[in-house]
């Protein structure tokens, strides 16, 4: 096995024995440690043993989304779709005989944003056959009609703004709903810079991945216009839900509830929608409601385009009065900065939500006036219209809402969640003081009808203050100065700062419910309550000790961040209520309780260390957790320290260790009940046994136990994902690379939607993908593969990012081992400044480049340049690795092989000899990949006259590559070497020719080109009269 976990590949014609391109790969785990000689490395990250990586993800392909059946147009969506007028509202409508481009917004899905602007141009659009479709402009498609990879099945809704259709994306087996709008909103055909604008705007907009808000997956241009690829959501929109019947005032909080969290998230995310109103949010038939149309959202730091001279103000109900430089927005819902072009910011989002809970309570508008003009002067004057006498609604609701629609934004409320915690107050559980005189007291207004509801703040509002110093905006700063003062790139601190705002979101969201189930919904014990809690303060913990380490951050740390994000414990296991309840309970005592949350302090920080690339830290902290966690006699906080601990010496190279620890865990977690536990530390021992010692029958057999488990527990993205990559590899090692290239598949299908909101994963993926091509001999696909990991890792962390120097470095591989020398130099040559910069010129990573730029320039004739490198390679290995691994004895067989072409067979021999020497020593002599050294050294003999050493190297070589059990090129070469060398040598021909025969027939069922090497052989039995 080579250092990085893959087992060693030639490049001679037929024994390939000066050793695989070195594609070492400490930087797809992003560690600061070297992958050493024994193999450490990140086990669920090691994309040269084409594992996946562990981040979690989505276990369906769409899994927020109501998929369309495969059988003729949605009734619902039809219906929608053919009565649109009918769905608008009266009031709104008041003077206007039809709005210009009205449409049904339900069928208007959204503008939101775009997972890829990758797809775009002219041409994009074609008919179903692939030909160039010829629209008018404002043509509608017709089902079969091609936008970009999708397929128009029907029309949804049309406006002004463009068409939507519902359509099939045949490379993810789904439906989705695709807007195709013109370039510019308004009917133009736009500019080119218009376009940009809006392709901008979708993408900001794809990074807002929130339960109430459709999804997003695609964006690109078709001709003059631009087209989004969304989720599709079968249901109405908030407007319509109004109206379907009477809907109390606690069930209008609940739903507008929902809505306010999906504009909170986009807030969050930096933008401002800018047209929120019923008719811009979606309820599927669950009743999930979510915020859509962002086709006017704009990055919250973005200026507010003036009015622009002569734009339409005649109608309230314009759906978007908009043109280029024109107002924006639904003039019946816009705060008085839009009406009066002033620079906007998320309080003019709650201005609009406010207007609209304002109508939905009360049933009229807040503000009077049957033209814009007139709504507009009612609103920068301030002038709410009361609310009809009878209207039941609490004060305390009333008064909420009244303040988010003040003039001022200073006097709304300082965000949407600040707004929403006071509508979630009707929602726990009291006792309430009724107005004492209501039966009987007259009194002037509406607020007669109010009643009295009790002050204080919602029971379960404060998860996001859980975060303050953890993961604020003062966090945020430090955070970013101290990774940039390491050399950390923009575009990888984009991707952290993503990643954390992710799992920040995610925290408090399973707070807010764990406390909501106990204090709100009363659906769960107190003692359920503190186990979940428990949970998630470890996990706050984890995210606390990553964030102090980023601020802190080093070069190392730089490298590591992106990749450590991923690793963080996800908050979703917390909600794990059967795990939980079958776990013991916490004790009563409180002296016992704070040794518990001491003891998971210590396991957050070591797996914080962990995801960091700290691995020795990680060993003494997760040492110190396992001892603290003994004493307080609590099983389950014992078995995550010994899994803590297990994981460190695996990634840290102290197999026997890990075993020892992983499987003490195991049985830990099984004592605990703790089924997911159970599951991950299954899938270590699988790995550690597996891949990292060799011992592939033990790997199987915890990996069959891991994957019961992971059934057992419902199949979690993060467990399943993982299974798959260590399944691929175990696969890979078995000799099965079919089998792994379909998991590969597999794991990248899974992980494309999520590509906007973690490219980090999915670039690794298709990195993972590529080397399991690379090993089944599919060069050029395997080059595909890297190629695309190239340019998401690019666009993620930045060109010069560590990652894209492995990748590079992969990629460079694909192209030698096609011929292509001076692409492959050309990648290599661009990696090695890459990794100089991270690693130091002393590094291992750097030393992998070296010697890949050793066998370039021997295969073009560069002998000099090619021992200058190798010697290069040998020399970093030794200082960093010692002399006696196998990674130095890598380089003795790159040296040997650069001997052999200078003529000199006395020191090929001598390095071949040490490289065996090593190999033997390190591995055991009977391991099959001492065939390499062996391999080089019956060359060497042979090109001094030694026949029969070199028949005698070449045999055992043979011997040792048949008990792999893997019938590939370099068993192919291996066979033909040894015939070659028994005709030499006076054995048996018919033997000889039985072994070519052999070769050949391997040869021909390989993939990759493998021409020279059959052309020779078919030579060779011509020659011997055996065709």
């Amino acid at each position: 096995m080579g250092e990085d976990g893959r087992p060693f590949e030639g490049k001679s014609a037929h024994d390939e024995e000066r050793g695989r391109a070195a594609r070492g790969d400490p930087a797809l785990d992003a560690t600061a440690a070297a992958p050493s000689d024994t193999g450490a490395r990140d086990p669920a990250l090691d994309a040269t043993a084409a594992a996946a990586s562990d981040a979690g993800g989505d276990p369906a392909l769409d899994a927020t989304a109501a998929a369309a059946s495969d059988t003729g147009s949605d009734p619902a969506l039809d219906a929608t779709a053919a009565a649109a007028s009918d769905a608008r509202d009266p009031a709104l409508d008041a003077t206007a005989a039809a709005a210009s481009g009205a449409r049904d917004p339900a069928l208007d899905a959204t503008v939101a944003a775009a997972s890829d602007a990758g797809a775009a141009g002219a041409g994009a659009l074609a008919s179903g056959s692939g030909a160039p479709a010829a629209l008018a402009p404002g043509a509608p498609l017709a089902p079969g009609t091609r936008v970009d990879r999708y397929i128009v099945q029907a029309p949804l809704g049309a406006g002004g703004m463009g068409e939507v259709y519902r359509a099939r994306d045949p490379d993810l087996d789904r439906e989705v709903a695709i807007k195709v709008m013109r370039a510019a909103p308004g009917g133009s055909s736009g500019t080119t810079g218009d376009q940009r604008r809006l392709v901008r705007e979708a993408q900001a907009m794809a990074k807002v991945r929130h339960p109430n808000v459709v999804t997003v997956y695609d964006v690109g241009t078709v001709g003059d216009r631009v087209f989004v690829a969304m989720e599709l959501v079968r249901g109405g929109t908030l407007e319509q839900w109004l109206r379907a019947e009477p809907r109390s005032w606690r069930e209008i909080c609940d739903a507008f509830a929902q809505a306010g969290r999906g504009l909170a998230a986009a807030h969050r995310a930096g933008l401002i929608h800018r047209d929120f109103k019923p008719h811009n949010v979606l309820v599927d038939t669950d009743g999930r409601f979510r915020v859509t149309d962002f086709g006017l959202a704009r990055p919250a730091t973005a200026p507010e385009p003036a009015a622009a001279p002569g734009a339409r103000r005649a109608s309230p109900v314009d759906v978007t009065l908009t043109a280029t430089g024109a107002l924006s927005g639904t003039p019946a819902y816009m705060a008085p900065e839009q009406h009066a072009g002033e620079p906007l910011d998320p309080r003019t989002d709650q201005f609009s939500f406010c207007a609209a809970l304002y109508r939905a309570l009360f049933g009229v508008l807040p503000f009077e006036g049957d033209t814009v003009p007139a709504i507009a002067e009612a609103v920068t004057a301030g002038r709410i219209r009361p609310p009809p006498r009878g209207a039941r609604v609490p004060r305390w609701l009333a008064r909420a809402v009244l303040r988010g629609l003040r003039r001022d934004p200073s006097e709304r409320f300082a965000s949407m969640d600040e707004l929403l915690a006071v509508l979630d107050r009707h929602r726990r559980p009291r006792l309430r003081r009724w107005a004492p005189a209501i039966a009987a007291a007259t009194v002037a207004g509406a607020a007669a009808v109010w009643w009295l509801g009790p002050g204080g703040p919602a029971p379960c509002a404060g998860a996001r203050d859980r975060l303050r110093g953890v993961w604020d905006a003062d966090a945020r700063a430090a955070a970013r100065a101290a990774f940039e003062r390491a050399g950390g790139a923009a575009p990888a601190w984009r991707a952290i700062e993503a990643g954390l705002d992710r799992y920040a979101e995610a925290w408090v969201e399973a707070h807010t419910d764990a406390c909501e189930a106990t204090r709100v919904r009363g659906d769960q014990s107190e003692a359920l309550l503190d186990l979940r809690m428990l949970c998630l303060e470890r996990r706050r913990g984890e995210l606390a000790a990553l964030v102090d380490m980023v601020r802190n951050a080093d070069a190392a740390m730089v490298q590591a961040a992106p990749a450590a994000v991923e690793k963080l414990s996800p908050p979703s296991a917390c909600a794990d209520r059967a795990a939980l309840t079958a776990s013991p309970p916490l004790p009563d005592d409180p002296k016992a309780r704070a040794a518990i949350e001491a003891a998971e302090a210590l396991v957050s920080q070591a797996a914080a260390a962990k995801a960091a690339g700290r691995y020795r830290q990680a060993v003494d902290v997760a040492a110190r957790a396992v001892q603290a966690a003994r004493a307080t006699g609590w099983k389950p906080v014992e078995a995550e320290a010994l899994f803590e601990l297990g994981e460190a010496h695996d990634y840290a190279g102290s197999f026997r260790d890990a075993v020892d620890e992983l499987t003490a865990a195991y049985a830990a977690a099984q004592a605990s009940h703790l089924g997911r536990l159970a599951a991950r530390a299954a899938l270590a021992l699988a790995w550690v046994e597996g891949m990292s010692q060799g011992r592939l029958d033990e790997g199987r057999r915890w990996l069959e136990i891991a994957e019961a488990g992971v059934e057992a527990a419902g199949r979690p993205d993060e467990l399943y994902e993982r299974a798959l990559g260590y399944r691929a590899a175990l696969l890979q090692e078995q000799g099965n690379a079919a089998g792994a290239i379909e998991l590969q598949r597999e794991l990248v299908d899974r992980r494309r939607p999520r590509r906007d909101t973690d490219p980090v994963s999915y670039g690794k993926t298709l990195h993972n993908l590529g080397n399991a091509l690379y090993l089944h001999g599919d060069f050029a696909e395997a080059a595909d593969a890297h190629r695309q990991a190239r340019d998401v890792l690019s666009q993620a962390l930045g060109p010069e990012h560590p990652l894209l120097g492995t990748v590079r470095n992969s990629l460079g591989s694909d192209y030698w081992r096609m011929g292509q020398l001076d692409d492959a130099r050309r990648e290599f040559e661009a990696a090695l400044p890459i990794l100089r910069a991270a690693f130091g010129d002393d590094h291992p990573v750097t030393a992998d480049t070296f010697q890949n730029l050793s066998n370039v320039a021997l295969d073009q004739g560069d002998v000099a340049t090619a021992r200058q490198y190798a010697q290069r390679a040998l020399e970093v290995r030794e200082r960093s690795l010692g002399p006696d691994s196998t990674a130095a004895g890598q380089a003795h067989l790159a040296l040997g092989g650069v001997e052999i072409a200078d003529g000199n067979a006395v020191a090929a021999e001598a390095h071949y000899t040490r490289a065996l020497g090593i190999f033997e020593a390190a591995l055991g002599a009977d391991h099959p990949d001492v065939a390499y050294p062996l391999s080089g050294l019956s060359e060497a003999r042979e090109a001094r006259g030694d026949i029969a050493g070199a028949l005698e190297a070449t045999e055992r070589a043979l011997a040792l590559r048949r008990t792999s059990g893997l019938r590939d090129p370099q068993l192919a070469g291996n066979l033909f070497r040894v015939a070659r060398l028994r005709v030499r040598a006076g054995k048996p021909r018919a033997e000889a020719v039985a072994l070519a025969r052999e070769a050949l027939a391997i040869y021909r069922a390989a993939p990759g080109n493998y021409a020279a090497q059959i052309a020779e052989i078919e030579s060779w039995l011509a020659a011997a009269g055996a065709r």
